[in-house]
Parts: C-alpha cells; sequence; structure tokens
C-alpha cells in the first residue's frame, strides 16, 4: 500500500476538527478563538522585525503558548495560529516541543504539514471544493475569477494568498482565460 501525506494529513485535521467540535462542513473557522476557549493555549502578540517571521510554538506542561506577530492581519494571524496549532498537536513531541520559522535544521515535512493542515483546518476542502465547482462555469474573464478568489476571501475570513494555496494545493489551478478574440 503507498502511503499518501497528504491524504493522512487531512484524516488528522478532519480528526482535529471533530474534536473541537467543528464539522468539515463549518466554514470561517476562528483559530484564535478557538485557542482562547479552549483555555490550554496561550496567544501573546509581539512586533516582529525579522520580515517574514511569522508565529512561534512552546509546548507546555499545562498550557502552550502561540506567539504571533503583532503587525499581521487578522487573517493573517488566523492562519499563522492554524499553522502552530498543527505543530503543537501533530507535532508536540518533536523539536523539543518548539516550533519558529527560522530555526536552523528546519524540517520541511513539518512545515509542509503545518501550512497544509492549517489550510485544510480553515478552508476545508469539503466545502471549498464545491464552491469552485459551482463557481466554474461562471469563469468567462480574468475578472470573474478574481472575483471569485475575492468571494472566497470574504467567506472563509482569510487571505486571498491562502485561497491561491488551497487552489494550488487541491489542484484546482484556474487556467488563465483571456478575453474571447472577435473574428470578422
Amino acid at each position: 500500500m503507498r502511503y499518501n501525506a497528504k491524504a493522512e494529513l487531512y484524516r488528522y485535521v478532519n480528526w482535529l476538527r471533530s474534536y473541537l467540535g467543528i464539522t468539515p462542513y463549518d466554514c470561517s473557522v476562528d483559530v484564535l478563538s478557538l485557542c482562547r476557549q479552549e483555555g490550554t493555549t496561550d496567544i501573546i502578540y509581539r512586533s516582529f522585525e525579522t520580515d517574514g517571521f511569522c508565529g512561534a510554538a512552546f509546548v507546555g506542561d499545562t498550557t502552550d503558548t502561540i506567539v504571533l506577530n503583532s503587525l499581521r492581519s487578522t487573517a493573517e494571524q488566523n492562519f499563522d495560529c492554524g499553522h502552530e496549532v498543527i505543530h503543537l498537536t501533530k507535532h508536540r513531541d518533536r523539536n523539543d516541543g518548539m516550533f519558529n520559522c527560522f530555526s536552523k535544521g528546519q524540517d520541511s515535512f513539518l512545515e509542509w504539514e503545518a501550512n497544509e493542515g492549517a489550510a485544510e483546518f480553515i478552508v476545508s476542502n469539503k466545502i471549498f471544493i464545491p464552491d469552485v465547482a459551482s463557481a466554474y462555469p461562471y469563469f468567462s474573464s480574468y475578472s470573474s475569477i478574481i472575483s471569485f478568489k475575492h468571494d472566497m476571501v470574504q467567506k472563509y475570513h482569510a487571505t486571498s494568498a491562502m485561497i491561491d494555496f488551497r487552489l494550488e494545493s487541491l489542484k484546482l489551478s484556474l487556467i488563465h482565460i483571456s478575453e474571447p478574440t472577435r473574428h470578422s
């Protein structure tokens, strides 16, 4: 039997959603609020001067800690928090319980799992794929695709980069649609 890392990760994310009382059909998952409600994770906001440093997570004895960049938007912080939650739940026995973007010797597979897992946690493929499928017949122009992406950003309280990431990771790339040529 072949190992499928993405399928295994999605099974894990579905288990985590279920454990937290979230169905795969709930959209707009607010990871920041979930962490506060569960009471097992402290969220600290700090201004990071290092460009691209989004967050860090630390496993604690009774309470875990997530540090987020206060200079990022709420939607970005929600994704970053989801990324760190995947580390804290799925990878807690790795890296001595400490995770940050700039560790030397960073495990690219763990980072992929945290990114893909956070994206699936926040924008479940079970509702995103049908969203794309129902809108696809209306993608007659580049502006209609941009409009769709904007609608998805609003629906999922996500960033445009996250919607693009979901389209790519789910292999739902929308081909460039040019304006129709007119024949004389």
